[in-house]
């Protein structure tokens, strides 16, 4: 309850000065005792592993889990903390506020320069159609893109994804226009005419395909394998945290197995969470290549299929930030450790 102002500036009548006086050095320690609250919140000292997940559909089982008490029953202290986009995620990542994430493998490269020196603790899934580029009725084909304005979010994976559909038409980033916007205001200014395309993903491409005569230029089933979403964790986790993260691990791929076993109780949980229908949900995780956990061991590997695709990340180190003050092989061996 906020209290009134003249309650803090003036004692309540009937008590004394004197008595007043007492609570005084209470009121003046109270900032301190906020902060120091608020520090072993987001400091790493606090014993919940915190987790940022922002709307996917491949992050979907994360929540599920949650929702049916798969997480708690492992034992895991953790807490899933809901951002509206990846940037706002990753950002909150990068300040120390949380202990991981779930990314793109793009994000995921970007960040391998931080001092925690954070690591792949698991790949959830390949986009297989999912991460499209979108354009309106006037746009024909990639060629009519030039000199035309296309929106994307100021993230390394967009960044990425658009760069690698403008080079398979022999295109350059320079023949376009960039337009940076989150991905809510994207579709936004998309439907009401403002951008002639955009670099869109679930759930919001489902309202951008909704615009009449809108087509796809390119999706991720162009480049197989290349847009993997993985979770992404700090190196300097305490020895209760990595307990917690192999409960949340082992609790996300039991709700995979819940799906499969009553798919339409738990497709209509995580289409409400991602506040789009269940058969649009269903569609858009066939466009989903979901990693299995047998999967894992061989992939979090120097030598897999994943470490090919990070090399691939590594011939346009001017799409990644700092992580280009990286030789591809560091970026490698700091991601995809050796056990």
């Amino acid at each position: 309850m906020t209290a009134r102002k003249s309650e803090w500036t003036h004692p309540r009548p009937g008590l004394s000065s004197t008595k007043f006086g007492l609570y005084l050095p209470i009121l003046t320690l109270l900032p301190v005792i906020l902060f120091a609250l608020a520090k072993s919140r987001f400091d790493g000292t606090s014993s919940e592993l915190r987790i940022g997940i922002n709307p996917w559909p491949g992050y979907e089982f994360a929540t599920l889990a949650d929702e049916l008490g798969l997480i708690e029953a492992t034992g895991a202290k953790v807490r899933l903390l809901e951002f509206s986009s990846l940037n706002d995620s990753r950002r909150a990542f990068e300040r120390g506020q949380l202990d991981g994430l779930f990314c793109t493998l793009s994000d995921a490269v970007a960040c391998s320069t931080m001092a925690t020196s954070p690591y792949i603790a698991a790949v959830t899934d390949y986009s297989n159609g999912c991460d499209a580029l979108v354009a309106s009725s006037s746009i024909q084909s990639m060629s009519d893109l030039i000199g035309k304005r296309i929106g994307i979010e100021p993230n390394a994976l967009a960044k990425y994804f658009l760069t690698r559909a403008l080079e398979h038409n022999t295109l350059r980033i320079d023949d376009v226009v960039l337009v940076e916007f989150p991905q809510e205001r994207l579709v936004r200014e998309f439907m009401s005419g403002q951008l002639e395309a955009i670099v869109t993903y679930p759930p919001f491409l489902v309202n951008a395909s909704k615009l009449d005569g809108c087509r796809t230029l390119f999706s991720s089933q162009n480049i197989p394998f290349e847009i993997a979403d993985v979770l992404l964790v700090s190196s300097q986790l305490s020895a209760d945290k990595r307990r917690s993260l192999d409960g949340l691990l082992d609790a996300f791929f039991r709700a995979r197995d819940k799906h499969l076993e009553h798919p339409q109780e738990c497709l209509e949980l995580m289409a409400r969470h991602e506040r789009i229908s269940t058969n649009e949900l269903k569609e858009l995780l066939q466009m989903t290549k979901l990693v299995s956990r047998s999967e894992q061991a061989e992939l979090l590997t120097p030598t897999s299929k994943l470490a090919e695709t990070i090399r691939l990340h590594g011939e346009f180190p001017q799409l990644f930030g700092n992580a280009a003050s990286n030789t591809i092989e560091r970026t490698i061996e700091v991601l995809l450790p050796a056990k």
